[in-house]
């Protein structure tokens, strides 16, 4: 309904509520002249229609000014599907989506966005990966308006087109040529016209695409077998690409960094091979994109604007690229047109509203960024971006534990409980779920379970922040021994001089062994 109104209003503040306003008074004051006898009643309405039509006209010259375009409906293409009714993960079953894709990115008129397969795959649970019908139900949860099917029938590829608007699927066609797939793409443009012209585009064998499979289910040895011995462009950006990823999962000791320069030598791989790529000038977006995300992540911020700004000239329309802007200062954002951080990772939501990171980190955005009440704005605004996903994925583990996090902070202590619960049954060995499900009963007062779920979080992993709960717990019980005893072994884990946690254990200790200075102390603060 909100989006209706936004359209309708066309941009301009209030739009619909002003224009109401106008005609009311408009009215109004027209009829109480008519009715003082100030105007004669045939006078009054010839008045009344004029003055209305002003309003009208003026509303509708702002509105066609101001109005936001339309939604960009959305394509997807599907793997093909083999004569045994399965999507094998091989080069062959993801030629037809990559060969669309690369033709459409930037080929499409304005009213068209292209899925980008990768994405989906990221998207898919890996128990139904091989099924062409959960391929269906996403490409349909992510309200694609055409879908492109194919299949392996008799030995020869056939294809067909679905419209969603129509809910109605074409015949099935026989391709023609499967190299280019000119057939295709000219019957697709005749039936829906959504390209702007047709420009031939490099099309990458079944070799680079198995191994750009590979890598989206995060195979990463597989894919550096896959492409041994190549030293085309594509092979070079999926090799810089696997040492970023892998370089990624090296943890950084960000209180070690502020002394001592530290070097992550997958992140120096992937550069020499980024780098040499630019020299030859063999790069592309995606090798902007690589070396401004691990700019960030070696904190040259400076560098990442400039890499990921690039990126996205060149390709406009990638979701992983808005994510990557949304690390920096919006400052740095302000030529883009965004002001605040929630506007680009929005962005990155629209090009793809299954991409996780992305919905994690905007709820969370909306939720710090908001009062932090149950019907405060960044509250509902954070759990509707949540909900909106989990239409999409429904059970994903990671945003499930958020909207849980998020009832906990709104006091809505049964529905995390429900969704904790839910989730220590799928991953019962969790140290994290243990620990949020004791804050959950902390929270509740019932201190037996807390306990209960604290030392299990314990147990698994040695839960840090386990250990300070189990401190005010035992100090509400009254057992001072123990509190001490849990606040100071969470001080003895402190990750740093910020570390929050520990600093709230050190005040634990501080206001058993000494509470009538703690007392003061927190009266003068």
């Amino acid at each position: 309904m909100s989006e209706i109104i936004t359209f309708l209003s066309g941009g301009v503040p209030g739009g619909i509520l002003l224009l109401l306003v106008l005609l009311l008074t408009v009215n109004l004051s027209l009829q109480f002249f008519a009715s003082s006898k100030l105007m004669d009643v045939k006078l009054k309405r010839r008045r009344q229609l004029t003055y209305s039509a002003v309003v009208l006209l003026v509303y509708i010259v702002l509105w066609a000014q101001f109005r936001p375009p339309l939604p960009r409906e959305r394509i997807v293409v599907l793997p093909t599907v083999d004569q045994n009714g399965r999507i094998q993960l091989n080069g062959a079953s993801f030629r037809l989506p990559e060969n669309i894709q690369g033709y459409a990115i930037n080929n499409l008129t304005s009213r068209y966005l292209i899925h980008r397969w990768q994405w989906m795959l990221e998207a898919m649970y890996r128990d139904s990966i091989q099924y062409p019908e959960a391929w269906e139900s996403l490409a349909h949860k992510l309200k694609a308006r055409l879908i492109i099917e194919s299949r392996i029938s008799e030995k020869k590829l056939q294809y067909r087109f679905y419209d969603a608007e129509e809910r109605s699927a074409s015949a099935w066609y026989v391709a023609e040529d499967t190299q280019t797939y000119h057939d295709l793409l000219q019957n697709f443009d005749d039936k829906f016209e959504v390209f702007a012209g047709f420009k031939e585009v490099a099309i990458p064998e079944n070799r680079i695409i198995e191994a750009e499979v590979l890598f989206y289910l995060h195979k990463y040895n597989k894919v550096l077998a896959a492409i041994y011995g190549l030293e085309t462009p594509e092979a070079q950006v999926l090799r810089a690409g696997v040492h970023f990823r892998k370089g990624m999962k090296i943890k950084i000791d960000r209180e070690k960094a502020k002394y001592v320069k530290i070097h992550i030598p997958e992140f120096d791989q992937a550069k020499q091979i980024l780098q040499k790529l630019i020299k030859n000038r063999q790069d592309n977006a995606r090798v902007a994109y690589l070396l401004g995300r691990i700019a960030i992540q070696e904190e040259k911020f400076s560098l990442a604007e400039v890499f990921l700004k690039k990126a996205l000239i060149d390709d406009p329309t990638n979701a992983r690229i808005f994510y990557a802007l949304s690390f920096l200062l919006p400052t740095r954002l302000r030529d883009l047109g965004y002001k605040k951080r929630t506007e680009i990772l929005e962005k990155a939501i629209y090009y793809d509203p299954a991409y996780r990171l992305a919905v994690y980190e905007l709820a969370n955005e909306y939720y710090l960024s908001g009062t932090g009440t149950q019907t405060g704005h960044g509250t509902t605004s954070a759990i509707k971006t949540i909900r909106k996903y989990l239409d999409i994925r429904k059970g994903d583990p990671q945003i499930l534990a958020l909207l849980g996090i998020l009832y906990i902070k709104i006091e809505h202590l049964d529905d995390a409980q429900t969704i904790f619960t839910d989730l220590l049954h799928r991953f019962p060995k969790d140290s994290n779920l243990n620990y949020d499900l004791g804050i959950v009963f902390f929270h509740k007062m019932q201190y037996d379970k807390a306990i209960q779920y604290f030392q299990k979080a314990i147990d698994i992993d040695d839960n840090h922040d386990a250990y300070l709960y189990l401190g005010y717990i035992y100090r509400e019980l009254g057992d001072k021994a123990k509190a001490l005893h849990y606040f100071r072994e969470r001080v003895r884990r402190r990750s740093g001089d910020d570390d929050i946690y520990a600093k709230e254990a050190m005040r634990g200790i501080r206001k058993i062994l000494n509470p009538e200075k703690t007392a003061e102390k927190d009266n003068a603060q």
